[in-house]
Formats: structure tokens, C-alpha cells, sequence
């Protein structure tokens, strides 16, 4: 049990970890950085909800991906 719940956290925190690249890549994908003007107050709002949204994205992106692998092991076995 105790390795399960070892395995978990680390696959947890492997996902926290590969999130963040992943929202920023999410961001410079959409090309959202102003280069000439100041951002007001609403972009700002805009940038992190864009953020967050690309972090829950990259998140589950990693645990759809460990799905995936282990149901091919399951179907394999």
C-alpha cells in the first residue's frame, strides 16, 4: 500500500512539474504578448486565466497519458 501511495505523490508531482512548461508553451502558442503597448488590468486577468487554463491542461495531459500506458500494459498482460 505503501508503494502505491508512493508511486502516486511522485506521479503527482511529475505532473505539477511538467504543467508549468506546458502553460507557458500554451501561452506563446496563442501569441497573447503585446510588444508595443502596456497590458491593462484585464489582460493581466486574461494572462493568468490562460495560464491556469494551459497548467490544468498540461496536468491532465500527463495523467491521460499514464491512463493510456497502463491500460495497454493491462491489455498486453
Amino acid at each position: 500500500m505503501r508503494e502505491i501511495i508512493a508511486k502516486e505523490l511522485l506521479y503527482f508531482f511529475f505532473a505539477v512539474i511538467t504543467a508549468i512548461p506546458v502553460a507557458f508553451l500554451f501561452l506563446h502558442l496563442l501569441q497573447l504578448d503585446p510588444e508595443h503597448t502596456r497590458m491593462g488590468d484585464d489582460e493581466h486577468v486574461l494572462e493568468v486565466d490562460l495560464m491556469l487554463i494551459g497548467g490544468a491542461l498540461g496536468f491532465l495531459g500527463v495523467y491521460v497519458m499514464r491512463l493510456t500506458v497502463w491500460a495497454v500494459k493491462q491489455i498486453v498482460h
